[in-house]
This record gives structure tokens, C-alpha cells and sequence, in this order.
């Protein structure tokens, strides 16, 4: 009779399981040591810096590269730290007699986070992403790991081996009786 090998199998019908929780970024963990958490209680959070937006406005408005400075200070309507919403106007320039006007506007909602005055380029920071780290498993949190996290212990099955659900996940784990095996109800 052969036998079956299962790389990594383990099967452990009672053990404590210590599973770490963090951050792919730092951040502000929200649980503290001794709190009793579910799969779905969130335990830390954190905003990854949403991508940037550059918008040539030098170009925009038709200004030469030696004229920037003083078109930053002339024409520009926005500064370092402003908001904006897409539409908005970053900087209008009039032209021949005041009868013509060139605009740049911002193409996204954002903070402006840096205008060159070499360039005349706008670099606009689209709102950052909130990301949330769950428990993952019930237990209680045995250690804050400051800004990135937590360990949480709980003492459970432990069954491992090569199998996949499509990602991390949680549930309950049901075992149904083979059909070869008999089930009896004693009367």
C-alpha cells in the first residue's frame, strides 16, 4: 500500500496560536494588550499617501521658463497646502489687451503639494487610502507593536497544509463524516 506525502501537513487538535497583525505602513493601532477581539474587529489603521498629479501650468498659461517666477506670483491662484477640487482654478493668465484669457485648472481633487518655480509645474496629492488591518482570528491582543500592529492569541484546531480559499479568510471549519462510514442512531 503507498503512501501519500502532504509537504508542511500539521494537525494539532489543541494548541496556542499567536498570529502578528500589521501594517504595510506605520500607523495608529486602535486595540490595546489584554482586549478580547473578534475576526472582524479592526486593530490598527493607517493612510497611504494617495499618487500624485502633475500639471504643467507654464504651459498651460504659455509662459516662457524665464518668466515663472514672477507668473507664480502674478497669475498662480493656489499655494502649498491649498485643497482642491477637480475644475478648480490653479492660475489664469489675460492676455493682449485683457481681451484673452489662458487658464490651467486642476484635472482631480487633491492638495497642492509643491509648485516649482523653475518649471512652473503643480504637483497635486489625490486624498490618501485608509487601510485597515482586522484580527483575523478571536483571541486577545498580547502585544502592541507601537504603529504597526498587534500579536493576538487564541488557543485553537490548528490544521496546515497546502490549500487555497483565494485569500486570507476566516470561518468556521465544518468536517463531514466520509460515505463509507456508517452513522447509527442507538434507539
Amino acid at each position: 500500500m503507498g503512501e501519500a506525502y502532504t509537504p508542511g501537513l500539521e494537525v494539532n487538535e489543541a494548541t496556542v496560536v499567536r498570529k502578528r497583525r500589521v501594517l504595510p505602513i506605520p500607523g495608529k493601532v486602535v486595540v490595546e494588550k489584554g482586549d478580547k477581539v473578534e475576526p472582524e474587529t479592526v486593530v490598527a489603521v493607517a493612510n497611504i499617501p494617495g499618487p500624485l498629479k502633475t500639471v504643467d501650468v507654464r504651459a498651460d498659461l504659455d509662459i516662457s521658463i524665464g518668466d515663472v517666477k514672477e507668473a507664480i506670483n502674478k497669475w498662480f491662484k493656489v499655494k502649498v497646502g491649498d485643497h482642491v477640487r477637480k475644475g478648480d482654478l490653479l492660475a489664469k493668465r489675460k492676455y493682449f489687451f485683457g481681451r484673452r484669457v489662458k487658464e490651467s485648472r486642476a484635472p482631480i481633487d487633491g492638495t497642492i503639494e509643491y509648485i516649482s518655480n523653475i518649471t512652473g509645474k503643480v504637483h497635486i496629492r489625490e486624498p490618501s487610502i485608509p487601510v485597515e488591518v482586522k484580527a483575523y482570528i478571536p483571541g486577545e491582543v498580547v502585544e502592541v507593536l507601537p504603529k504597526e500592529g498587534v500579536i493576538i492569541e487564541t488557543l485553537a484546531a490548528f490544521v496546515q497544509g497546502i490549500f487555497g480559499v483565494g485569500g486570507e479568510t476566516h470561518g468556521e471549519l465544518v468536517v463531514v463524516a466520509s460515505p463509507d462510514e456508517v452513522i447509527t442512531e442507538d434507539k
